[in-house]
């Protein structure tokens, strides 16, 4: 039975397989021609990955915990693992995790920290307000495009999780979990890990359709690998573009290639820099630049700032003739406006999150190095503002009347 996802296997490797500077390649590919082959691109990469999302979901809730079992319990002892079976399992990964027991329950302290994780899967919706510009209706379209980038991740994760309490119990899910997120080479030599999807793919099973279905999974897992590193492309150029247009940067940061309507200049500083930074992290600064400072970052310096804009933007002098003419002015919740709710509700699952993700679970791998990293990115920013405030206030631009004003959009 090794070989039943021996498709799926060689799928979900495609990154790994070419290097992750390929797969850079390949999403810089995907976004550099502009926003019509990215629209296009994209449609074909969502019906891969939610398609595969969605065969995930039902192989895990058509299959019955004594189904399940019964093919776990193949599955290790065809791969030298007897001693992994379904009825011992959860006592083998407690004794790798140095517990007593795998927790049998939940409990409000491991349901909060999942949220950290939960995070990522709507966390970066914001990324569509880097093509606003190049939507015709952005007031409506961005407004549903980030609901919808909220509910349909958040449907799949109660469906999923849900699916897998009723097929495969707490405590061995608890189990399965600790054993993908440690190594599973650690408790045994199995052919992929414990995650979902390969809970999944045990429940798929050797037959051809069953292979057939496993790999349809793993191309899910590939296709939105590769769409993951085409959104971050997609904001760092549009990024540039803006602080080019406000004097905050060279003028180039403005080119927009007239055969493709893309910053191509751009993108090609984004390929090169996101090369170089990658080879960083793998070869020398791995523990300094994991995700936890990044993440660190994200909150302080992108989630943090915006959700208290948005408490305070009603009430601002200088923001009131945009927000009288806003047509969301008249959504009040309680005699405030909903934008404020929307704010104050954000900025406390925010303190959660840090205090979860960065203090509580993991402060063991928020290192020296990373506090300075995180505090060095903050001073450059700020040198990088006053640096070209004064550039441009030399050639007798005031960049502060621009940030005066809000600008319609």
């Amino acid at each position: 039975m090794a070989e039943e996802l021996a498709f799926a296997r060689k799928a979900s490797g495609l990154v790994r397989g070419l290097s992750m500077w390929d797969a850079f390649a390949v999403g810089f590919m995907f976004v550099v021609f502009g926003i019509r082959i990215f629209a296009k691109v994209q449609k074909v990469v969502m019906v891969f990955g939610i398609g595969g999302c969605a065969i995930i979901g039902i192989a895990l809730t058509v299959t019955s915990r004594a189904s399940f079992m019964v093919k776990w319990d193949a599955w290790v002892t065809a791969n030298h693992s007897a001693d992994l079976i379904y009825s011992k399992f959860p006592a083998v990964v407690a004794k790798a995790a140095s517990v007593p027991i795998i927790p049998i329950t939940w409990n409000w302290a491991d349901t909060l920290g999942v949220m950290v994780a939960m995070s990522w899967l709507f966390a970066y919706a914001y990324s569509i307000s880097f093509i606003a510009g190049e939507v015709k209706r952005p007031d409506k379209t961005i407004i549903m495009s980030n609901l919808f980038a909220i509910l349909v991740p958040a449907a799949f994760m109660l469906w999923i999780g849900a699916a897998m309490y009723h097929s495969i119990g707490f405590q061995f899910l608890s189990a399965s979990g600790y054993a993908d997120n440690n190594g599973i080479d650690a408790i045994a030599n199995l052919p992929w890990s414990t995650h979902f999807v390969g809970l999944a793919a045990v429940m798929a099973g050797g037959s051809a359709f069953g292979k057939f279905i496993s790999a349809i999974m793993g191309l899910s897992y590939v296709a939105f690998t590769l769409w993951w590193i085409a959104l971050s492309y997609l904001a760092f150029p549009r990024i540039l573009f803006a602080w080019g247009m406000d004097r905050m940067g060279p003028k180039w940061f403005t080119d927009i290639n007239p055969r493709f309507a893309s910053p191509v200049k751009n993108h090609l500083l984004c390929f090169v820099l996101g090369e170089a930074l990658l080879a960083l992290y793998f070869f020398k600064f791995n523990s300094t630049m994991q995700n936890i400072t990044v993440t660190g970052m994200q909150i302080t310096s992108v989630f943090a700032v915006t959700a208290l804009a948005a408490v305070l933007f009603p009430y601002m002098k200088r923001s009131k003739g945009v927000w009288d003419s806003s047509p969301y002015k008249t959504w009040r919740f309680l005699g405030l406006p909903m934008v404020v709710w929307g704010g104050a509700v954000n900025l406390v699952y925010l303190a959660l999150l840090m205090y979860e993700f960065v203090f509580k679970k993991a402060a063991g791998a928020f290192t020296t190095g990373s506090t300075i990293l995180f505090g060095l990115v903050w001073v450059l920013g700020i040198i990088w503002y006053f640096f070209w405030k004064q550039r441009s206030r030399s050639v007798g631009v005031d960049v502060s009347m621009t940030y005066g004003e809000l600008p319609p959009e």
